[in-house]
């Protein structure tokens, strides 16, 4: 019933004329309901961590602002790991951050790199994140500066196996021989002037960034296109963390960790410059920021 529910919503959405700028699809979640979906797939706390890094380790930088038709793709240029999938844990978070230094490593060395979010969902709850439950950037990049570095996804994979979605189960304690390999490090990170789409931009023509997002229900089922402004409020609260990793002068292109069943191969398109808030399309520009090695 939940499935024929849905794919009457998917095809009422499709049928609309003139077509809407975007189109919902069957993909991974067309067997869930809004509520099982937003527990399983969304986090209740995402950025705004209580504990940013030190001062020095967390600069505030304006960028030169760059034109309306910035271009940018940093996965044609070799700096995007491909779509990973959290499962059913609320760990985007983990996901986000890692994705934006494997992008400044690359730029850095040439080289990309997978890195593990296990290890930041397993060793960082002192840090202020909460594993499956939520958690934030600025707790990542501290932990991180603090480990003196992160391993790689190939030797820390990623695993949930028996998590509870209600949180009833913990997630596997830190494997500290692991978390001693410190394949990549990182010197601090950067945050980009809150609420700016400019900055946000100049930021994107730099290197990939990590942004959080409010994302509501119509993402259960988005399957491809770009999200216009009234897709979800802007500024409202926050409850997803994904990494911007394009730009065109038309949309903001976001990598998520749903699996590459999700969306266009597991991106997504939000417009750019249309929302007429200071938060951008589903607060994009509200929270973002970047890895410095």
């Amino acid at each position: 019933m939940v499935y024929a529910e849905n794919l009457a919503a998917i095809r009422a959405h499709n049928s609309q004329r003139p077509a809407p700028p975007w189109r919902m699809g069957v993909g991974p979640f067309t067997d869930l309901t809004a509520e099982e979906f937003a527990a399983g797939w969304l986090s209740s706390s995402v950025g705004g961590g209580d504990t940013p890094p030190a001062p020095q380790q967390w600069v505030q930088l304006s960028l030169p602002t760059v034109g309306a038709n910035a271009t940018i793709d940093w996965r044609t240029r070799g700096a995007v790991t491909p779509v990973k999938n959290q499962e059913h844990c609320g760990a985007c978070w983990a996901f986000g951050t890692t994705g934006s230094i494997e992008g400044a490593h690359f730029l850095k060395t040439g080289r990309l790199v997978s890195l593990s979010e296990q290890q930041l969902i397993s060793c960082s709850l002192g840090d202020g994140n909460t594993g499956c439950k939520g958690g934030d950037a600025a707790n990542s990049y501290r932990y991180i500066i603090a480990n003196h570095g992160i391993d790689t996804e190939a030797d820390y994979p990623y695993d949930i196996m028996g998590y509870d979605v209600k949180g009833a189960t913990p997630v596997l304690p830190c494997n500290t021989t692991k978390a001693a390999r410190h394949n990549v490090s990182i010197a601090a990170s950067i945050r980009v002037p809150a609420g700016s789409e400019a900055q946000l931009a100049a930021a994107i023509m730099k290197t990939p960034v990590t942004v959080a997002v409010s994302a509501n229900k119509l993402w259960q089922h988005y399957r491809g296109g770009v999200m216009p402004p009234s897709w979800c409020p802007p500024l409202s609260k926050t409850n997803h963390m994904v990494l911007a990793v394009a730009l065109s002068p038309e949309s903001y292109t976001i990598k998520n960790s749903w699996g590459g069943a999700w969306g266009e191969a597991g991106f997504a398109r939000l417009a750019r410059n249309q929302s007429g808030t200071s938060g951008g399309p589903c607060s994009i520009a509200s929270q973002a920021s970047y890895p410095v090695l």
